[in-house]
């Protein structure tokens, strides 16, 4: 889906801070087909095939997509993912169908997939303990809190409307 033109413009503010040398590849998208929504948690993901291509495509569902408390930390930490993949520690195999950490066999697309077939609380915790997810939540939410820290001179300017929420206190 469309982004209002206040959020696309921070959210490339925020790739241009956080990947300063990608963001004319980076695409984020909102739609109810990537809504993947947990009890009223919204998460994102990366589409690997993407990167593959040169391009960083980041997937999130519509909740909070107006609402940049709730998805700068969850652009955050796909940006994350996105470095890990780049530095090679996240990866994929094909033939094997094995998800990849350090360029080690890790857990099989299915072992992963599981996951979303069981009780959200346990699958929440399970993924929270996957190598690179302990990172990306970590990192990403330094990001995340680094660039929010900032929003007088890295957000001001970039939309009226954005302008006008910082001098409301609305961010």
């Amino acid at each position: 889906g469309k982004l209002a033109p206040a959020w696309r413009a921070l959210y490339r503010s925020f790739a241009q801070y956080a990947l300063p040398d990608q963001t004319s590849v980076v695409h984020l998208h909102s739609s109810k087909k990537h809504d993947l929504t947990t009890k009223g948690h919204m998460v994102g993901h990366v589409d690997s095939r993407s990167l593959d291509r040169g391009e960083i495509r980041v997937h999130f569902g519509p909740l909070g997509a107006s609402n940049p408390r709730y998805l700068l930390p969850i652009i955050g930490h796909e940006f994350v993912h996105v470095l890990q993949y780049q530095r090679g520690d996240l990866g994929w195999d094909p033939n094997s169908q094995m998800i990849l950490w350090k360029q080690q066999p890790y857990m099989s697309a299915k072992e992963y997939n599981s996951l979303s077939k069981m009780d959200p609380r346990k699958a929440k915790e399970l993924h929270s303990k996957l190598p690179w997810e302990e990172e990306a939540n970590r990192q990403g939410k330094v990001l995340s809190d680094q660039f929010q820290a900032r929003k007088e001179t890295l957000w001001r300017g970039l939309d009226p409307t954005l302008d006008y929420m910082l001098d409301q206190d609305l961010l």
